[in-house]
């Protein structure tokens, strides 16, 4: 997974793959199975001094399933120098807890 970075240093597009550098660059024929960060050097984009990163996820945090959500976020953030794309824990509301649990108790009926 790759994202464009400005000049500035901030994120300019999220996600990067093979599909953008190819509408970013109508009239350049890449090579087949060529890596984008590897196709995107010479482009008019890195030469305007925008950058590639690799990023990178950031392990799933322990969280309890029963009563919370795990998401990944939407888009990358710096940290420590590198690009990645961290998780967001929040809690169900007991609405969802009940239901959930509903749901698994119906669905353990179901299976007897």
């Amino acid at each position: 997974m790759y994202a464009k970075i400005s000049n500035s240093g901030s994120l300019a597009e999220w996600p990067y793959d093979f599909a953008a550098l190819q509408r970013d660059n109508p009239y350049t024929a890449f090579p087949p199975g060529q890596d984008v960060a590897e196709s995107f050097q010479g482009t008019e984009a890195n030469m305007a001094g925008f950058t590639l990163v690799s990023v990178e996820s950031a392990p799933q945090p322990a969280h309890n399933p029963a009563t919370q959500d795990c998401t990944t976020q939407s888009t990358p953030t710096l940290v420590n120098g590198a690009w990645v794309l961290d998780w967001t824990v929040t809690d169900k509301t007991p609405e969802e807890i009940a239901a959930q649990q509903q749901q698994s108790t119906s669905g353990a009926k179901t299976k007897a």
